[in-house]
């Protein structure tokens, strides 16, 4: 939480929320370019990424519960630029960098602080870097400006996988 304000961030596909899919190591993907970033609101006591009800399942901040296969905490750092992915992807939001030997590149992911005051939302492991290889990160999660950027800084985060 950031002066009282939750920091939220997701992708919204038409009328549903969905990770982004891409083209590249392994498994070919539609890549969706009509992405569209979009702040949402999270209700008291819903949508915090925190697991709720069933064993494996967490509450997305649409209030949805989602089923998970694992989840890893750690921490994330974000970065930006006008670059190509090492899997050949275009970074945008909803394109996370990870170490390939923890979390594979095409894992789909839910990230989110566990007391959901920071959601990163839905993503695809689609990148590397230095800092998730030497294990002084989790993930690296791409935000389009410098600013967001600066402003989520280093977080603890919980990475939900949800192949």
């Amino acid at each position: 939480m950031r002066n009282g304000k939750r920091i939220l961030f997701g992708l919204l596909f038409g009328a549903a929320l969905i990770p982004l899919l891409f083209s590249g190591c392994g498994s070919e993907m539609p890549v969706r370019s009509t992405a569209e970033v979009v702040t949402v609101r999270v209700i008291p006591g819903t949508g915090d990424g925190t697991s709720h009800g069933e064993e494996n399942t967490f509450v997305d901040f649409t209030g949805t519960e989602v089923p998970y296969e694992k989840m890893l905490t750690g921490e994330c750092t974000a970065y930006t630029g006008d670059m190509t992915t090492s899997t050949g992807a275009q970074p945008q939001e909803g394109v996370v960098a990870v170490d390939p030997a923890i979390i594979p590149y095409g894992t789909r992911l839910y990230i989110a602080s566990a007391d959901g005051s920071i959601v990163y939302g839905y993503c695809v492991a689609a990148d590397t870097g230095g800092a998730m290889m030497d294990g002084s990160a989790l993930c690296d999660l791409y935000m389009d400006t410098e600013e967001k950027c600066t402003a989520f800084g280093r977080q603890i985060m919980c990475v939900y996988f949800l192949d």
